[in-house]
């Protein structure tokens, strides 16, 4: 039999356990998608080929027909601040040939004029003045993604705590079992010792074997419990082996830690009641609901905002005989030209997200009082707990008392059968008492 301390446990526990190997995969799902909205705006890179041929009749003696060929790049991308930019590099092929028609029939084609391209490159730029201006509110998507990650993280913090919790009192229901062992295994020594002793007693004729009868009896009583008890301490064993996902264990568990109290961690009540503040997985979420409560709100009076934009564009060209000649004529300011757009967008009766603000707000403060009444409960449940701590010490310093008492009169009462003056019967009583009263001990 293999002696494990809790720690031991505790530590194969979050190695093996699968439950906590799915919470990682949780929060390891919520770091990707912190990664993913951080890189929400890439670059883009479209390329377009087109080819038209168009013909008409400008009067009922001919008209002209035409055919482009084109073909266009756009590189854009949008900044973190709001604003956005993009240059296009776009040539394009025409060719010319002459109609000639009688009343407006009989069309053919006669000269074809000389084919030419225009090469052309612009550059945009997007500024928009309120609604998605700034860093803050462009960045609002990576906050409220980054508090996914802090919820998935105390979400799989509260789970690995009652996991843990969970099998630490797996252990020490091992540990108080075991320890029962330890004291029905001294019972049926004295059961045995006892049986024996009358037994002589028996056969010397100083006894009745109705006393040796009440010995057998009582021992046949203890070797019943402590067989109870090894059985009790298998099924423990299995539902360790359970939890921390071992088909087969090799050797028995035996555990090698014993509780002990620790008063001097609750002299400081205001400092402890900080930490569990600090530590309360409830308090942790609610708060991180708050912080993305905020930013929702922000969200939407950023959609409140007056969309005000300013577009700026500048071309330049050149003209070519040859397919992408004309490039060489960007420098020709002749050829470049300018545009500038102001947008005004204002919304008007937005009741939509002027509702949608407001109920935000009203959830913040309900998360806010729910807050205020987690601590309360907390603060309640400690002072409850110091309480019952301080009459669990006294309790325990009664429950020894009462065992070394009850072992005593036991003892004494062993002394008065050896001389006649007792019986097995009471005996046996005594024996009944000392192993309650070590039970109660253990229970404590």
């Amino acid at each position: 039999m293999a002696q494990v301390p809790l720690k031991l446990i505790l530590e194969v526990a979050l190695e093996r356990t699968l439950a906590f190997k799915s919470l990682a995969l949780s929060e390891e799902a919520a770091q990707t998608q912190v990664i993913g909205t951080r890189e929400r705006n890439h670059p883009t890179l479209q390329t377009s080929f087109g080819y038209s041929n168009s013909a008409s009749l400008s009067s009922a003696s001919g008209g002209s027909e035409s055919s482009v060929n084109t073909i266009s790049t756009t590189f854009s991308k949008k900044l973190d601040n709001g604003m956005s930019y993009g240059f296009t590099l776009s040539e394009r092929n025409s060719q010319s040939t002459t109609l000639v028609a009688e009343d407006w029939s009989s069309v053919e084609s006669t000269t074809s004029s000389d084919p030419y391209s225009q090469s052309s490159l612009s550059a945009n730029l997007k500024v928009p003045f309120f609604k998605d201006a700034g860093f803050e509110v462009n960045n609002l998507p990576v906050k409220l993604a980054e508090i996914g990650v802090e919820r998935a993280y105390w979400n799989s913090r509260s789970s690995k705590l009652g996991l843990l919790q969970g099998i630490a009192s797996i252990y020490w229901d091992l540990v108080s079992i075991y320890q029962s062992i330890e004291l029905q295994k001294k019972s049926v020594t004295i059961s045995q010792q006892l049986l024996r002793d009358n037994q002589a007693r028996q056969r010397a004729g100083q006894l009745s074997p109705t006393e040796v009868l009440a010995s057998e009896t009582q021992l046949l009583r203890d070797e019943q419990t402590l067989y109870s008890l090894r059985q009790d301490a298998l099924k423990v064993e299995d539902q360790v082996r359970a939890a921390l996902n071992l088909p087969v264990l090799p050797v028995g568990l035996y555990p090698s830690d014993i509780p002990s109290m620790h008063s001097e961690d609750l002299k400081d009540s205001e400092k402890l009641l900080e930490e569990v503040y600090e530590n309360d997985s409830q308090i942790a979420l609610n708060r991180a609901s708050l912080k993305q409560k905020s930013f929702e709100i922000q969200q939407l009076e950023n959609n409140l905002n007056t969309n005000l934009n300013l577009d700026l564009a500048y071309t330049v060209k050149g003209y070519s005989t040859s397919s992408f000649g004309g490039a060489s004529d960007f420098g020709n300011s002749n050829l470049h030209g300018m545009s500038a757009t102001l947008t005004w967008t204002l919304p008007l009766g937005d009741r939509k997200n002027q509702e949608n603000l407001r109920q935000k707000n009203l959830e913040s403060r309900q998360i806010q009082i729910q807050i205020e009444d987690r601590k309360s409960e907390l603060q309640v449940g400690l002072q409850s707990i110091m309480r019952d701590f301080k009459v669990l010490e006294e309790d325990l310093s009664a429950a020894k008392a009462l065992s070394q008492l009850s072992e005593k009169q036991l003892n004494n009462e062993i002394k008065k059968l050896k001389l006649g003056k007792s019986t097995s019967y009471q005996v046996s009583q005594f024996q009944q008492d000392l192993a309650r009263s070590q039970q109660q001990e253990i229970l404590r």
